[in-house]
C-alpha cells in the first residue's frame, strides 16, 4: 500500500514540476514572440499590456498540457504500459515542439 502512495506521489510531483516549468518557460517564450517585431519594441501604447496577458494564457495553455501529458504517462507508467507511456510522452513531447514552432510564424 505505502509503495502504491509512493509511486503515485512520485507521478504528481514530477507532473506538477513539468507543469509548472513549462508554463514558465512558455510565458517567456510566448512573450518573447510577441515583443519580437512589435511596435511595443518601440513605443509603450496601451495595448503592449495585452502581449502579456497572451503569453500567461499561452504559457498556461503549455502548462496544462504538461500536467495532462505527465499525468497520463505516469499513469500508464504505474500500470506496467511501457508502450503507452513512450507513446503519451512523445505525443506530448511532438505537440510542445509544433506549437513552438507555430508562435514563431
Amino acid at each position: 500500500m505505502a509503495d502504491k502512495i509512493g509511486k503515485a506521489m512520485l507521478v504528481l510531483g514530477l507532473a506538477l514540476t513539468a507543469w509548472l516549468l513549462v508554463t514558465m518557460e512558455g510565458i517567456l517564450y510566448a512573450a518573447w514572440v510577441l515583443e519580437r517585431d512589435s511596435v511595443c519594441r518601440v513605443e509603450i501604447h496601451d495595448g503592449c499590456a495585452l502581449n502579456w496577458i497572451a503569453a500567461v494564457v499561452t504559457g498556461g495553455f503549455f502548462g496544462l498540457e504538461a500536467l495532462v501529458g505527465m499525468l497520463v504517462a505516469g499513469a500508464l507508467a504505474a500500470t506496467g504500459s511501457w508502450i503507452g507511456t513512450r507513446i503519451a510522452a512523445y505525443s506530448l513531447v511532438g505537440v510542445l515542439v509544433l506549437e513552438h514552432v507555430w508562435l514563431l510564424f
